[in-house]
């Protein structure tokens, strides 16, 4: 995942290992918390057809909506919001 923000040069350095680790965990977080994901929200059959609708959502605010945004995940989701600076993830709506 790093190579695709980084490109495919030769990292020789421990300096420029050591820079790769560190964005490794940045673009893991940035992943895993921040970019939308899809779910599927509900299927139905029509004469031999089936139609999904998908909900897609970051994984945080779809945590919100499971536990109601309230207790430790709430808690907790707003430590990590704060501290990578992802703020407009929580207010801003996507349609």
């Amino acid at each position: 995942m790093v190579r695709a923000y980084t490109g495919w040069r030769r990292y020789d350095t421990d300096e420029e290992l050591e820079a790769l680790k560190s964005l490794l965990e940045l673009i893991t977080i940035r992943h895993n918390l921040f970019m939308p994901h899809m779910k599927l929200s509900s299927r139905q059959r029509e004469r031999g057809k089936v139609h999904k609708t998908y909900d897609m959502d970051i994984p945080l605010k779809q945590g919100f909506k499971k536990f109601g945004g309230r207790g430790r995940y709430k808690r907790e989701a707003h430590e990590i919001q704060k501290h990578y600076g992802h703020s407009e993830a929580f207010t801003a709506d996507r349609t």
